[in-house]
């Protein structure tokens, strides 16, 4: 068994499926991954609630939104998320083996990117390479390099 620990700072934990499952000091709207399972789950702030793939949008609060996108290899990219003006604080996690391109604000290539979140030790482990900004407001596009790939979105706002 591994132990229940979180991942940087960013409300993003994981165990195993046979460790507890803290519910103690956890922020409402974290995420928790199975590394054995590959279960996923959001904390209600009272419980764990597993979620599957088919669900894209788990509102946390009324100011803020969590989502799982998936990025694939289109030429110039996947919308990751849109410009916002009341955005306050994103973060980026890459789930997937495969390291992902970023672009800010304009289309995303192999040859024009603005960074590059590593791909993670297996897939949705949560310890994927990560951005977090609390400065831009404009759209984020994504690119896998072959196939797809999953990251996970935290975007709060005021």
């Amino acid at each position: 068994m591994m132990a229940f620990e979180m991942i940087e700072k960013y409300r993003i934990y994981h165990c195993e499926s046979g460790d507890i499952k803290k519910t103690d000091n956890i922020e409402e709207g974290s995420w928790l991954f199975e590394t054995d399972t590959r279960n996923r789950y959001f904390f209600n702030g009272t419980t764990w609630v597993p979620f599957s793939d088919t669900i894209s949008q788990i509102p946390t609060d009324e100011k803020s939104i969590t989502n799982l996108v998936t990025v694939d290899d289109t030429a110039g990219g996947t919308l990751i998320v849109s410009a916002s003006n009341d955005r306050i604080r994103l973060i980026i996690q890459n789930q997937d083996t495969q390291p992902v391109l970023l672009s800010f604000g304009e289309d995303t290539s192999t040859t024009s990117f603005s960074l590059v979140l590593s791909g993670a030790s297996g897939v949705r482990t949560g310890d994927g390479g990560s951005f977090t900004t609390e400065a831009w407001k404009g759209q984020l596009k994504g690119l896998a390099e072959t196939g797809s790939t999953i990251v996970s979105v935290f975007e709060e706002v005021v």
